[in-house]
């Protein structure tokens, strides 16, 4: 089993809810060597590096502002790496680590070579769904919060894609770790307990993220780009994603608020991506 020190955790935060943070932090506080609290908030708060004075093995890194989820994950990525570190916990601010969690997804280093990513299955899914499934199984990509990633897989396949800013992060480096012969691994015994946002339930037994505007911008934009690159190689993810994302179209259309930005932000969304404009939405 690998020891406590050799596992470091990035912690992404973005205006977060002091009281939610320090509580989802306290879940695995103990579990790890070093903690990396990331800060991308753009609005001024009462969170410092003070906040996190309980947990003696935090370090915390205000940005100052937002540079996305991928700039915050290699920043802890390579904070941990120099810390000596051979597994990075790469954990929302909404994300709350159960009892033997970890000690669950580290069994797979015993039954499988070259693991890129350990992934837990999050809360939010049907439990029941996955009792009769195996402790593991080896899937193509996961979310991000929650995965032990193996350093020496990033040292080789490089950092997160920047460019993407936010949305897509995960499956992209899911898809370039398994291009360089590394596995991403289900624990499906392993639970994450994720707030997966405001999602709600409509007639036909149709299901709406309600994600903001902006977000829509982002998802549109970076899954249009990961599709041609990917589309060729993981052709089973994006029979499902591709067709997801215009289903998402008429569901916004049907049922959620502020119609017209998220429409907007959808077409702005495939315009960037046809004129190769990436990065941060200005």
């Amino acid at each position: 089993m690998i020891k406590t020190n050799k596992i470091g955790a990035v912690v992404v935060l973005y205006n977060p809810s002091k009281k939610e943070v320090l509580e989802n932090i306290e879940s695995f506080s103990s579990l790890v060597g070093k903690i990396f609290i990331i800060d991308n908030s753009d609005k001024a708060s009462d969170i410092n590096e003070n906040t996190f004075s309980r947990f003696l093995n935090a370090d915390y890194i205000n940005n100052q502002s937002n540079l996305g989820i991928a700039a915050a994950l290699n920043i802890g990525a390579r904070l941990a790496i120099k810390d000596n570190c051979n597994w990075l916990l790469t954990m929302d601010q909404d994300s709350r680590v159960t009892v033997d969690m970890i000690t669950m997804m580290l069994k797979a280093i015993d039954k499988y070579s070259n693991i890129g990513m350990i992934s837990p299955v999050h809360a939010g899914k049907t439990i029941a769904a996955i009792t009769n499934k195996p402790d593991f199984e080896e899937v193509d990509s996961a979310m991000t919060s929650g995965n032990l990633l193996y350093l020496e897989a990033f040292i080789t396949v490089g950092p997160f894609e920047e460019k993407l800013f936010i949305d897509y992060v995960d499956h992209e480096y899911c898809f370039r770790l398994k291009m360089n012969g590394f596995k991403i691994i289900l624990a499906n015994k392993a639970i994450l307990e994720h707030n997966l946002g405001r999602i709600a339930k409509h007639k036909l037994g149709l299901i709406t993220t309600n994600h903001n505007f902006i977000r829509r911008y982002y998802m549109t934009r970076n899954r249009l780009w990961i599709r041609e690159k990917y589309k060729n190689d993981f052709p089973a993810f994006f029979r499902h994603d591709y067709p997801a994302m215009w289903k998402e179209l008429v569901k916004i259309l049907l049922y959620e608020k502020d119609k017209l930005k998220k429409i907007r932000a959808f077409f702005l969304g495939v315009y960037h991506f046809k004129i190769n404009k990436f990065g941060k939405l200005n």
